[in-house]
């Protein structure tokens, strides 16, 4: 499986961040990217007892120009926001380390009207956050942008492949992993949180679904189905609550499936993610995108599910029955000791080989 990074990534390097009240260091840190990368650079020993490399790693393309399909999904002063905040923040005496708002827009303030144009705003009133988790720092913006490159690079690699697989019977799973740091499924049209900037996941669906030479063989319409995997809803990409099926055109195509706090083990998710994939088999989607999460696993600092690493090798199991071209996009997960070890677990599963011993 090719597996597409840059280390243009590991640049937003924020030092803390604000957790239930208190100051913490900075758990979206550059180390998972390099627990992430060392696991998968790890050879496995095969049947014949060889050690071999099931992972190639692939630059994303920097030549790769990005702004255009960010402005598929986000908003063009969105998106001139994140560029500029760090220097306009500091022009306005703000904090060198990062931008991080203490003020927000609310709606029950009086003047409140919904829409305001934030270009007239002084910075610290710009600050395009929900939560407390995306300070902006001086190289946020490339990260951000290097995450998006990844994604699209990682895009064209999938495509590519499917359409050689149309044209020639290859007898494996076709899948790619976009080793994405800012993670982006909390990002929506104009606002940032959850460590998400941009959202990866959906500009890389608009990129699939615009671009003719991605275009199926065999098919007229291209579908896309995004599977979120992740502790957290994508509140990026969709609605979170049961019975929010999405709107408009889009009504009946959104499908959310709660499972409690503490709770909830490797049975428990596994069953929520059966019924996910059956509906996603009716859909008939092309491509699969998978928002890919570990943030489930059980010793996870932020979340409270139960997951084990047999939970993950069922994951990846699953997900390959679905048998279509898949990109994976990495979101949370902030387990350091583990978290290259379940992305892992994911990946070799889905591509049905064996595991490290």
């Amino acid at each position: 499986m090719n597996v597409v990074h840059s280390d243009d990534c590991l640049l937003h390097n924020p030092e803390y961040e604000t957790l239930s009240g208190t100051r913490v260091p900075y758990l979206e840190s550059p180390k998972r990217y390099a627990h992430i990368r060392k696991a998968l650079s790890t050879p496995v020993n095969d049947d014949r007892g060889e050690f071999v490399k099931l992972f190639n790693f692939v630059e994303g393309d920097k030549t790769l120009s990005v702004g255009d399909h960010i402005l598929s999904v986000h908003s063009r002063a969105y998106m001139t926001y994140v560029e500029n905040a760090y220097d306009e923040w500091i022009q306005d005496g703000g904090d060198r380390d990062a931008v991080i708002p203490d003020t927000f827009l609310h709606h029950k303030l009086k003047h409140f009207k919904g829409d305001v144009d934030v270009s007239a705003l002084r910075p610290i009133a710009k600050a395009g956050d929900f939560d407390l988790s995306t300070p902006i720092t001086a190289d946020t913006y490339k990260s951000a942008i290097s995450a998006v490159r990844v994604a699209l690079t990682a895009s064209q690699i999938l495509a590519r492949e499917s359409r050689e697989a149309q044209e020639t019977v290859t007898g494996r799973p076709l899948g790619v992993f976009a080793l994405c740091r800012p993670p982006g499924h909390h990002a929506g049209v104009a606002i940032c949180g959850g460590y998400c900037f941009f959202n990866n996941v959906a500009i890389a669906a608009r990129f699939l679904q615009t671009e003719e030479r991605f275009q199926p063989l065999s098919k007229a319409t291209l579908k896309i189905a995004i599977l979120d995997i992740d502790y957290h809803h994508g509140n990026g990409n969709y609605t979170g609550a049961e019975d929010e099926q999405g709107e408009g055109e889009g009504y009946g195509y959104n499908l959310n499936i709660p499972l409690p706090r503490v709770s909830t083990g490797d049975e428990e998710y596994y069953s929520a993610l059966l019924n996910a994939l059956k509906k996603i088999t009716e859909y008939d989607p092309f491509y699969v995108i998978v928002s890919l999460g570990v943030d489930t696993y059980k010793d996870d600092p932020i979340c409270e599910f139960n997951l084990t690493k047999n939970g993950y090798l069922r994951i990846g199991q699953a997900i390959a029955t679905l048998k279509r071209p898949t990109l994976f996009v990495m979101e949370g997960g902030y387990h350091l000791p583990t978290i290259g070890a379940n992305v892992r677990e994911i990946l070799q599963s889905f591509m049905k080989q064996p595991h490290v011993k």
